[in-house]
């Protein structure tokens, strides 16, 4: 007996009503199908979910990858992916990545994975987010970046303002910390001061 779909329900519900040659059990369950049906389909499963027009589901013969809804035509079937990977943008791809490196669902590759500020164990492999890698290996922003704690700064000192300061060295009195606002000039460079 084929599988009755919404559509098919509701329209032999609608023809059967209009000519009268529709018995009442008849009519209740094509009214069920045509309800379930619709439901199933509102909450993605069913046809709804299913794959897109011209593709093979698994289990069906194919020739190529490209025939499969899976991207994955294995041994002349198609098939889930393999173990380790995903379906990306019609294809199987690897979600193994090298130390340092995340998969990226966007670019369907491995990318470097970068470091918040404040973390430790930056190197050119895996970078900083954002900030600097400071030559000890620590992610931090530099004088004038935002910051909500000190080790977020390469200086070490953020300030109140949620700026990133300092209370040592200086080119102007903008990279000095409010407890010492000033930058002057000394004998062994700029530092910052408290006048």
């Amino acid at each position: 007996m084929p599988t009755e779909t919404p559509e098919s329900s509701f329209d032999e519900l609608t023809r059967g009503l209009a000519s009268g040659t529709l018995s009442r059990g008849r009519a209740l369950r094509l009214m069920g199908a045509a309800v379930v049906g619709g439901t199933l389909a509102s909450l993605g499963i069913g046809e709804a979910a299913a794959a897109p027009r011209g593709c093979k589901r698994e289990g069906k013969n194919c020739k190529r990858d490209t025939q499969c809804c899976s991207g994955n035509c294995s041994g002349g079937k198609c098939a889930a992916c393999p173990s380790a990977q995903v379906l990306c943008n019609g294809s199987c791809v690897s979600t193994s990545c090298s130390q340092g490196q995340i998969f990226d669902p966007a670019s369907c590759a491995c990318v470097a994975q970068c470091l918040q500020n404040g973390s430790f164990g930056c190197t050119l492999g895996t970078p900083c987010c954002s900030g600097t890698c400071n030559p000890t290996g620590f992610c931090c922003n530099e004088l004038g970046g935002s910051c909500t704690a000190d080790n977020q700064c390469c200086s070490n000192e953020c300030d109140t303002d949620g700026t990133c300061c300092s209370v040592e060295g200086c080119t102007d009195d903008s990279d000095c910390c409010r407890s010492r606002p000033f930058c002057v000039e000394l004998a062994l460079g700029k530092r910052c001061l408290e006048l």
